[in-house]
């Protein structure tokens, strides 16, 4: 049985704008460099160890979190800022979660220093991050 790293699946734009694993003859795809691996770990909802939520099951998580070659939880607490106002305390919490979900890629050696937050938008009701990780410029909507 092929192992598969999580950090590295391949991810697709579907019609609706969300993203989806791509599957092609029932097999999940792969992708090489580090597109991947910012995807899953911006993207992919980690647990919520806080204990914030109600019931157990809105502490959310990724199964990618159990798979037995990564001991890690996979993903950001960006989810757990969905409902929150844009206030300064929000903007630094959202500076502190992506930097906390990029961070093993430098501890790894992925990449050679932290991502840098170039800008952050409130417009349109949504929040919009702009991050540079090495050269290139990522923009994430939430």
């Amino acid at each position: 049985m092929a192992q598969y790293n999580p950090y590295d699946f391949k991810w697709v734009i579907n019609a609706n704008g969300d993203f989806d694993l791509s599957i092609k003859d029932g097999v999940v795809e792969m992708e090489e460099g580090i597109r991947p691996a910012i995807l899953n770990s911006l993207f992919c909802d980690a647990r919520n160890a806080s204990g914030s939520q109600r019931v157990a099951h809105e502490r959310r998580g990724w199964f990618g979190s159990i798979l037995p070659f990564y001991n890690k939880e996979v993903g950001s607490q960006l989810w757990t800022l969905e409902q929150k106002r844009m206030t300064e305390d929000t903007r630094n919490l959202l500076v502190s979660y992506l930097q906390e979900a990029l961070k093993w890629m430098v501890d790894l050696g992925l990449i050679s220093k932290p991502p840098i937050i170039t800008g952050i938008s409130t417009e349109g009701g949504k929040i919009t991050v702009y991050v540079k990780i090495e050269t290139e410029t990522f923009t994430i909507s939430l």
